[in-house]
């Protein structure tokens, strides 16, 4: 119930570090009015402090949420939508990618408003926290992406993902 800004400014100020706000819709309506906000001086400074991050804590969205983030927040239907439903397993800060870890070239991608899944896999330590049966595939994505390097989960998930595919 607690917002997820909130969550992160009680987990910095507890833990000595510095947490910085992104006021941005989670979507916008194109490709391009993303292109313009992220040439705006105060977003493009929130872009780059993003960029030279040591460690990030990162959730892992399982792919029901692809559903449930598209029907949320698509105000008309995506061509590409039904496609790609069947090839999303898992998301990472809003970016859906496929059971490699790899990122899906959809419209949703391209206009949400957070760090890419290339800029991720530069940070030297990214933290993946993400539990619940329903989340196993999108996790075992993330791990064979190299999304991740550490993995905070619960135990049923844990033996799950220790099962062969």
């Amino acid at each position: 119930d607690i917002q997820a800004n909130v969550v992160c400014d009680i987990f910095a100020r507890r833990t000595g570090g510095v947490s910085v706000d992104l006021h941005v819709p989670v979507l916008v309506d194109n490709p391009m009015a993303k292109q313009v906000l992220l040439s705006q001086n105060f977003i493009k400074k929130t872009f780059d402090l993003m960029k030279r991050v040591d460690i990030a804590l990162v959730g892992i969205g399982g792919a029901p949420v692809y559903d449930e983030m598209t029907g949320a927040y698509l105000h008309k239907v995506d061509p590409t939508a039904l496609e790609n439903k069947e090839r999303v397993t898992g998301d990472i800060c809003y970016n859906f990618f496929d059971k490699e870890g790899q990122y899906i070239d959809t419209d949703w991608n391209k206009r949400v408003m957070a760090i890419d899944l290339e800029e991720i896999k530069k940070i030297p330590l990214v933290i993946g926290a993400s539990g619940g049966l329903h989340k196993v595939e999108g996790i075992r994505a993330a791990l064979k992406g190299q999304l991740i390097n550490v993995l905070i989960t619960d135990i049923n998930t844990a033996r799950e993902l220790l099962k062969e595919e």
